[in-house]
């Protein structure tokens, strides 16, 4: 079980008005945010290779309550329109992935071909959390599904390097997928 407390700025009960752009623009504080909650559980798989490489597997799970997000919202007031930024908490969200990583070094190979190795690891996520959306009484009128924010659905880094006769070099790329 893990828990993750509001960044102090979220919780200031303040109000910043900005009309000096187009739309006018509100950005609140909210003193009422709960920690973030986590039930975990994962599992994970590793091999060893001869030559100091690795083979690892894994599929974790995360039920999530009080989820803080970013809400952003049209308001009235005084027959203005504005647009207001607010924390809030998510009631319920999960997470359920798969990972897999390996990294081989190529000592097998003679001479100078020996130094080269490779690390790869990825992660497949699916999250899902439940947005309702309330009419001006505050009354629910439709419930949404999506994906946590910022959570993409493919991760995945991988490298080539040499290490070998005091000499250390590093390629690396990195991916991240779509995210809300």
């Amino acid at each position: 079980r893990t828990f993750s407390r509001p960044n102090l700025p979220d919780l200031n009960p303040s109000e910043i008005i900005d009309v000096t752009a187009g739309v006018p623009k509100i950005t609140r504080g909210n003193t009422d945010l709960k920690p973030t909650f986590s039930n975990n559980l994962d599992f994970m798989g590793e091999y060893f290779l001869k030559d100091i490489g690795l083979i690892t597997a894994g599929v974790f799970y995360k039920d999530i309550s009080d989820y803080i997000f970013r809400d952003i919202s049209a308001e009235r007031i005084n027959n203005v329109n504005y647009i207001v930024t607010q924390p809030k908490n998510i009631k319920d969200a999960s997470l359920l992935g798969f990972e897999f990583g390996i990294t081989k070094r190529f000592t097998e190979w003679n001479g100078f071909w020996g130094g080269f190795g490779i690390d790869f690891n990825t992660s497949i996520i699916k999250s899902k959390l439940e947005v309702s959306r309330y009419d001006a009484q505050g009354n629910v009128t439709a419930t949404d599904e999506t994906t946590l924010p910022n959570q993409s659905k493919l991760l995945f880094n991988s490298s080539l390097f040499y290490e070998k006769y005091g000499f250390m070099f590093r390629i690396a790329g990195n991916y991240r997928g779509k995210s809300v």
